[in-house]
């Protein structure tokens, strides 16, 4: 239920966001989730006067990206990084969050000012960890003039891990391009079979298709860590393919970046084969060059083009601040994140010790532990007896969870053994509870100073998963390699550096998604002789739905309504509803909610049927339990259209089908058809009177080749045309 009274001051629109949920519920959790992946070259990016076009770029991609990969920040302490986060991404609210800064330091020490960044959405991903892998002037001849890093984040409902390699790679010639693209080839070859990785940036392929580096990239033969090309363009990318060059977006150079117009593919995204097979993270489609209408090769992205006409896909606004901007132009591909179809045995560091104790209520020891990943638990053991130098475990006490049925447990789950307690697998507190019947149960006392998690045998471990030592003051901590690691030995705990005695220092929550983020973060690990008893607090105290914003905005023909919640329980979900006096109100819709959580959430809801004049909106919380209460009420004047608008097809490329929507200010006979690029039609999609408001057409290319075409809409005395690209 909402808290009474506790509607704050409404915060600042939030920058436009769209959520792709697929409604396949499984304990109040959605089971997939479209994401999209942006990258973009910056151009030497400092806050200032071009903050402006960048914000009008980001506001007008639709729906918006969840991760940007960008390049080129003019930046060694993390400032003018930041500053791109708060005056451009989240200049309308805070939405997105950065990975950790690395400044671009090579070998010798010098730094230099042209870094990469990770962005993303708080309420979609944790980040995990940022790697420089090649900095400028690092370990090549001729030197590299520009940085690449490794980055890994994680998937908050799905739990799916990806690898993002943020790419920048040399200017200065395609030999030194090939030995970057070899490093990069090093990281992703060394990744664990089935990891999900991409790479996305400026690869300053020059010469396209045949050059080296980018053949090394995508060889297939050389290792498991190539890459594939989404669009398999083959030939010179400066001689053909105008809808996917990327640079330059400027016919004269100014402000630091080049001329000479769209004539180069510079800035990709790459999938990995995994991210190509079913399961797990997919690769979607839309694979898009932004602004790019194939029209304006070696012109600027804003000038008139070959056909006479403005740009086709984008306002001549958006186009005049992708020219102000940067010399590059931005790429996006849209991904499914599901839930892995394969299941996870235990590895290094996917589990975390948060509970230790020698009384559960009835007199016995117990076992605390939560999982990161979804996994099968029963290749799991847990011993209380040392690790000899050869990382072979002395005999005695273990529990062996090979006799439970934990096969599937999803991340965030606690398991409790050593505990007399009935199982307890609901989906409130998500706690399982093992007695551990016919297993001798772990002696903890102060002489037994460490638990091993790992798999295998005991004479032949295969991991070590994690384990945790005996504080020199009685209390426990998730401890790291001393005293357990052994040159043999994998790592034992989520930190491992060389130091002795490493241990996490900060609170766990109960909360998957915050506490693992806090796992993973290196500053919450110290070394010395320092201790914490982890606790965990899941499944205690019920958390109320309290809603802290809900706002409503005019967006072209649709109307934006988002709201964000600070804590949940039991939430069901939200159902939309709609007035034009505040008396009588009408369902338009739901929005599922996130069942329990203690972490801001924030939610979007588009209307796209809207009726002339005042409108009133309110939210209906709905409990599980079917208990349910109204949020306030908002209000908007919705301008009437005053002329038919015709939106871009999605997907675009597509194959073989695309919707089309559009909207006329009033009753109209309307047509729409498809042309191909040589005047001729092809299929009329529409022919009839229809009623002021929001159309949508499903277009089906299945028995047409491979091309461009184009859509006309003509309402009363409107005609409106735009590109479509159908990729087989």
């Amino acid at each position: 239920m909402f808290i009474k009274n506790t509607f704050r001051k409404v915060v600042p629109l939030l920058i436009l966001t769209i959520l792709f949920f697929l409604l396949a519920n499984n304990n109040n959790f959605a089971q997939s989730e479209q994401i999209r992946i942006l990258t973009y070259n910056l151009l030497d990016y400092n806050s200032g006067a071009r903050d402006t076009a960048f914000q009008t770029i980001f506001s007008s991609i639709s729906p918006d990206p969840d991760i940007i990969a960008a390049c080129e920040i003019n930046d060694h302490d993390s400032v003018e990084a930041f500053k791109f986060l708060n005056n451009v991404l989240n200049s309308s609210g805070t939405f997105y969050s950065m990975g950790t800064f690395l400044p671009d330091i090579e070998q010798n020490g010098t730094i230099h000012s042209d870094a990469n960044v990770i962005y993303y959405k708080l309420s979609k991903f944790t980040f995990l960890s940022s790697k420089l892998i090649i900095a400028d002037g690092d370990g090549l001849d001729p030197f590299a003039n520009h940085p690449s890093y490794e980055f890994q984040l994680y998937n908050n409902l799905t739990g799916n891990k990806i690898y993002i390699f943020g790419i920048h790679f040399p200017s200065n010639g395609a030999d030194v391009r090939n030995s970057t693209a070899n490093i990069v080839r090093s990281y992703s070859d060394a990744l664990p079979s089935g990891s999900y990785f991409i790479a996305a940036g400026d690869f300053n392929f020059t010469v396209g298709g045949s050059e080296s580096g980018y053949t090394t990239l995508l060889s297939s033969t050389s290792g498991s860590g190539y890459f594939l090309d989404p669009l398999s363009l083959s030939g010179s990318w400066s001689s053909n393919n105008y809808e996917y060059q990327t640079f330059s977006s400027r016919s004269t150079a100014f402000g630091g970046g080049s001329g000479g117009g769209l004539n180069y593919r510079y800035d990709l995204i790459l999938n990995s084969q995994s991210i190509v097979n079913d399961g797990g993270i997919k690769y979607f489609g839309n694979y898009t060059t932004y602004g790019n209408d194939g029209l304006h090769h070696s012109l600027s992205i804003n000038a008139i083009g070959s056909t006479g006409d403005p740009n086709h896909v984008v306002s001549q606004e958006v186009a005049d601040a992708l020219y102000s901007a940067s010399d590059h132009l931005p790429v996006f591909a849209d991904y499914t994140f599901e839930i892995p179809s394969t299941i996870n045995p235990p590895y290094p560091g996917s589990i975390v010790f948060t509970q230790v104790g020698v009384d559960d209520g009835s007199g016995n020891n117990f076992i605390e532990f939560m999982t990161l990943y979804r996994m099968d638990l029963t290749s799991l053991k847990i011993s209380s007896n040392p690790v000899q130098s050869t990382g072979q475990i002395d005999d005695g006490n273990f529990f062996d969870l090979n006799n439970t049925t934990w096969t599937d447990v999803p991340a965030g789950t606690f398991v409790r053994l050593g505990a007399n307690l009935s199982n307890d697998d609901n989906a409130t507190d998500r706690i399982l509870q093992y007695n551990g019947s016919g297993d001798p149960r772990p002696t903890l006392a102060s002489g037994s100073n460490q638990l091993i998690a790992y798999t295998g045998s005991a004479t032949t471990p295969t991991y070590y998963i994690a384990g945790i030592h005996w504080g020199d003051t009685g209390g426990w901590t998730s401890s790291s390699n001393a005293p357990f690691d052994t040159p043999s030995s994998s790592n034992i705990a989520l930190k491992s550096p060389a130091a002795n005695n490493w241990h996490y220092n900060s609170t766990v929550d109960g909360n998957l998604y915050t506490t693992r983020n806090s796992l993973t973060n290196s500053g919450n690990w110290s070394s010395g002789t320092g201790y914490l008893d982890l606790t965990s607090s899941i499944g205690t105290g019920a958390l109320p739905v309290e809603l802290t914003s809900f706002t409503a905005r005019e967006n072209g023909n649709k109307i934006e309504l988002k709201w964000r919640t600070e804590t949940e329980v039991n939430n069901f979900g939200f159902e939309v509803q709609r007035s034009t006096d505040k008396i009588s109100w009408d369902k338009i819709g739901f929005v599922p909610g996130n069942g329990n959580s203690n972490t801001p959430k924030d939610y979007l809801f588009t209307d796209k049927l809207i009726p002339n004049g005042s409108l009133y909106y309110r939210l209906k919380q709905e409990d599980v339990d079917g208990k349910f209460e109204y949020s306030s009420i908002i209000g908007i004047t919705y301008s009437v259209l005053s002329k038919a608008i015709l939106s871009q097809n999605y997907p675009n490329p597509f194959n073989p089908t695309s919707t089309i929507e559009y909207s006329i200010p009033g009753n109209s006979l309307v047509t729409l058809k498809i042309y191909d690029v040589l005047g001729r039609e092809v299929v009329t999609l529409v022919n009839e009177k229809q009623n002021a408001g929001m159309h949508s057409v499903n277009f089906n290319g299945e028995r047409l080749a491979s091309g461009i075409y184009f859509y006309v809409l003509t309402a009363g005395n409107s005609v409106i045309s735009k590109k479509m690209n159908l990729l087989k």
